[in-house]
């Protein structure tokens, strides 16, 4: 089997490689300390699901090596991959823009032909009870009044949205030596060398992306509900929280 090499994104190339030299993803598993289910997404090339950019590129070098592959040249095949994807996103995100703002103009429209249908409305009601009944005097309705009968409801600002957004908080316990690398909304890595009983706790607004150097070797909560930790002893698991 000959691999083309200019013509294979990141993922497939490393599978290419591993299919190639008859290698099953348990063996690569056994043999890098990553978690099946990360190779399975490397190759799938799943960036949703991956964790960290920072945790990704490792888990891509330790992976060529195995395979004998040229870690560089498979980093630059991730990098142009994510660069694509992320051109994506940002092309998706334009058009859901731009739908939204001409949903907001039709809703727009529309409540204030709903406003001037009602002033027409209650304006002819006006002028029919003051016909049939010329000896009354017709109250007298404010232009105010008219323009209040439809209320446009208040949207709330984005900053009252953030204040009343639910802080996460996340604890680790280590039950024996092991270390975690961590990074919080998007900050730079931070990475902790742990002894049994260290406890560690970090607050974050978006999410957390976390490495652990033995999956059996730390208890982890988010706003203290216990997260359940896939992985076997001695095995490097990486986490998304929440």
């Amino acid at each position: 089997m000959t691999i083309q090499k200019t013509s294979l994104s990141f993922g497939k190339y490393l599978q290419a490689l591993r299919l190639e030299k008859e290698i099953d993803i348990e063996e690569i598993s056994a043999r890098t300390n990553i978690s099946k289910s990360s190779i399975v997404l490397l190759e799938r090339e799943d960036h949703k699901r991956l964790p960290a950019r920072i945790f990704v590129r490792g888990f891509i070098r330790t992976y060529a090596g195995v395979l004998g592959a040229d870690p560089d040249d498979v980093l630059n095949r991730y990098d142009a991959d994510l660069r694509q994807a992320e051109s994506i996103s940002r092309k998706t995100g334009d058009l859901a823009s731009q739908m939204s703002i001409r949903r907001r103009a039709f809703y727009g429209v529309t409540l204030l032909l709903v406003n001037i249908l009602t002033s027409l409305f209650i304006y002819q009601w006006l002028q029919h009870r003051s016909f049939e009944n010329k000896t009354a005097v017709a109250p007298e309705v404010s232009s105010a009044a008219v323009q209040g009968t439809v209320a446009v409801p208040e949207e709330k600002s984005a900053n009252h949205v953030e204040q009343s957004r639910e802080k996460y908080v996340l604890r680790a316990t280590a039950t024996k030596p092991t270390w975690l690398k961590i990074v919080v909304d998007g900050q730079p890595a931070q990475e902790y060398k742990l002894k049994p009983q260290d406890r560690l706790e970090f607050e974050a607004q978006t999410n957390f992306n976390l490495l652990v150097g033995d999956g059996g070797g730390v208890n982890i909560s988010l706003n203290n509900k216990p997260i359940d930790i896939m992985g076997r002893d001695g095995e490097i698991v990486s986490l998304q929280l929440p």
